[in-house]
């Protein structure tokens, strides 16, 4: 019992060699300079040493054997590191840089056409993307036809049979079969995907031909009009009678009017 603190001493003093020998780090210096020799660090670490002194004995006789001897295709070969000037990660990194900067061209090249794609969409599409015939010529058309409308109506209200009569003519069956074929027209350029200025000019020329036609219709409407103010015939004759029994002509007056001019 006596030894016991002693031997409990020598124990807790020999632990830190005890630990510091287990946690030791074997190094094989012929792998870490493999290691360095395939990767990037430098080519000629060759470990143990494989060169020779001056006398051109060998300076480690277990790196001579195993580099100039069992290893000698290695030793005196080419630069085997995948990192070396001009190896495969330089070669594969340069390929890549390359490939990249064809991608951004590329993807450059691909959003400058969709631009100018989605442009030249807006630009050509129609419908609710018409600014012409939002901004004026829908309103001009829609203008021109509703005076048609309303010329007509007004026309069949004041003169029902005038206007009977001029919906059987042939004429103002072409000039409705024309002002139906128009507004096709019109709802067909609207709707069509075709260049801005081309849908323009499509909008000018129906817009002159509808004027003229608007002008047609009127001024035959007008005619219609004075012409249904006159009476007919029997009516005029009717009218003719009646003045002339109210004032029957008195010859003796008539002869003295006669005398007194000659």
């Amino acid at each position: 019992m006596k030894n016991t603190p002693l031997s409990l001493s020598l124990f807790i003093a020999f632990v830190p060699f005890l630990s510091s020998a287990q946690m030791m780090v074997v190094e094989d210096r012929a792998n870490t300079g493999q290691l360095k020799r395939m990767v990037h660090q430098q080519w000629d670490d060759w470990q143990p040493d494989p060169g020779t002194n001056f006398l051109g004995f060998p300076k480690d006789l277990e790196g001579f054997i195993y580099w100039r001897i069992l290893h000698q295709r290695y030793y005196q070969g080419e630069d085997l590191r995948p990192y070396r000037s001009g190896g495969p990660f330089v070669q594969q990194y340069a390929s890549l840089s390359q490939q990249e900067l064809a991608d951004r061209d590329i993807r450059d090249s691909a959003e400058a056409v969709s631009k100018t794609q989605l442009n030249t969409h807006l630009q050509m599409s129609g419908s609710e993307l018409d600014l012409a015939y939002r901004l004026y010529f829908g309103q001009k058309f829609q203008s021109m036809c509703s005076q048609i409308e309303s010329d007509r109506l007004l026309f069949a209200t004041r003169y029902p049979q005038a206007y009977a009569a001029l919906e059987r003519s042939r004429t103002h069956q072409a000039s409705t079969e024309a002002l139906d074929i128009l507004q096709d027209r019109i709802t067909q350029v609207h709707e069509a995907y075709m260049d801005k200025g081309k849908r323009i000019e499509a909008y000018m020329s129906i817009l002159q031909e509808l004027d003229v036609l608007q002008r047609k219709i009127s001024a035959r409407m007008g005619q219609q009009a004075l012409l249904a103010a006159f009476p007919s015939p029997q009516e005029a004759e009717r009218q003719r009678k009646e003045i002339t029994s109210r004032h029957r002509p008195d010859d003796a007056a008539t002869v003295r009017r006669i005398l007194t001019d000659f």
